[in-house]
């Protein structure tokens, strides 16, 4: 197991990618959550990095694209724990929008992909488009959070994650950690910079415990994204 992780590293590394980012057992100890919201799922690479920490509690799954939705859920068909929303978009203003489909997958996003992302990882070109419904997160969380419980909120939304979080004031107020992708550069076109994604999070009360490297440049060792990590004061 430990040459396989070594090898998935190496290749994800080629193409700018970092994993195993956290300390997750001790992070979800400190934080200690009994739902995570796993918003941006792609085919559940995210709970499946939960679930060898160690954390057996439930994830809700939410991915717009109809061919990782569709992966998602044979994925997740064995543990009875991990619940997939149907599919859809999470944003501020509801209604039909259109996805940008990723020659990677997990680069597909609802905004343009910047010259800059395209560039560094061309196999993340767009290769094609389609059509999805876009909710509020705080209209479909009741669905899925319980009273009570203590809900960790992850957002990967490439670019889009200030509208998620526009459209999820209430779910957000519920939740004790918060983390998102952020970039340092435009990536997308009109994405918040990482400045404006931690005012948000501080302005609803988080503040940040951790920050990891994400995406780079391979051509320049230019650090491009990374995750943050925020915990309720």
């Amino acid at each position: 197991m430990r040459t396989l992780q070594r090898i998935i590293r190496q290749v994800l590394r080629r193409q700018g990618v970092e994993i195993g980012r956290y300390h997750w057992p001790r992070l979800l100890k400190s934080v200690h959550p009994d739902v995570v919201f796993d918003i941006g799922a792609n085919v559940g690479q995210y709970a499946g990095e939960l679930r060898a920490a160690g954390y057996d509690g439930r994830v809700v799954s939410f991915e717009p694209q109809s061919a990782a939705h569709a992966e998602l859920v044979r994925n997740s068909a064995s543990d009875p724990n991990w619940t997939i929303a149907p599919r859809a978009a999470l944003g501020e203003n509801p209604g039909k929008a259109v996805i940008n489909i990723a020659g990677n997958s997990f680069s597909s996003s609802l905004m343009n992909m910047g010259e800059l992302h395209r560039d560094a990882a061309p196999e993340a070109r767009y290769v094609g488009t389609e059509e999805v419904e876009v909710h509020r997160l705080d209209s479909l969380a009741p669905q899925f959070l319980h009273p009570g419980e203590r809900l960790m909120l992850k957002i990967d939304v490439q670019g889009f994650e200030q509208q998620v979080m526009a459209g999820a004031p209430e779910t957000l107020a519920r939740a004790v950690a918060l983390q998102f992708e952020a970039s340092l550069v435009p990536l997308y076109e009109g994405e918040a910079p990482l400045s404006v994604l931690i005012e948000r999070a501080q302005a609803a009360g988080f503040e940040l415990w951790n920050l990891a490297p994400g995406f780079a440049d391979t051509r320049t060792g230019r650090l491009l994204q990374v995750d943050c990590l925020f915990v309720r004061k």
